[in-house]
């Protein structure tokens, strides 16, 4: 064996073994917890990862998850956002890979497309933060996903104007 595939082996066993924790190896392994909402929701792509951040204590698991809206579903507030991220988080709930992370860290947007003829496609989305003892209380309390925004922290959201540049923007703890 030359060194050259040598080190082509070493390097590729380093990167299956960081992929186990990475998006790559994540992705798969909430697909089943996304499967049914993500036909309700019109999910169009999620990605998962685990990391640090948003002053949590712990590992967590980053979920970002990207939906498509109908035109006319558009509202100027966020409240399409938190219902479509309540019901994430609740099948999110069910999956034994979030369970052994410290916490979920929800990014969730919905797409609107071009509203009114604006030349930018319109979004909206809010990220939100839940404990893994939470999660795991509601979940076992069968409790409905229209209950999980009492329970989570929320961190910030945004909603394009189609009439705008300028997004409407809801800061940390403000909803």
């Amino acid at each position: 064996m030359t060194m050259k595939t040598i080190l082509d082996i070493v390097v590729s066993a380093l990167l299956f073994a960081a992929g186990c924790d990475s998006s790559l190896g994540l992705k798969p392994r909430i697909s089943a917890a996304m499967t049914g909402v993500g036909r309700e929701l019109r999910i169009t792509d999620y990605s998962a990862f685990g990391g640090w951040g948003t002053g949590e204590n712990g590992h967590g698991i980053y979920v970002v998850v990207w939906a498509e809206k109908d035109a006319c579903d558009y509202q100027p507030n966020l409240k399409l956002e938190l219902e479509d991220a309540a019901k994430v988080s609740a099948a999110l709930a069910g999956c034994d890979t979030v369970m052994k992370y410290d916490y979920l860290n929800l990014h969730y947007t919905n797409r609107y497309g071009h509203i009114n003829g604006s030349l930018w496609i319109v979004a909206g989305g809010a990220q939100v933060v839940m404990k893994r003892e939470t999660l795991r209380e509601l979940r076992d309390a069968n409790t409905p996903a229209s209950e999980y925004p009492q329970r989570w922290k929320f961190l910030h959201g945004f909603k394009d104007r189609p009439d705008s540049k300028e997004s409407l923007l809801w800061p940390e703890n403000s909803y």
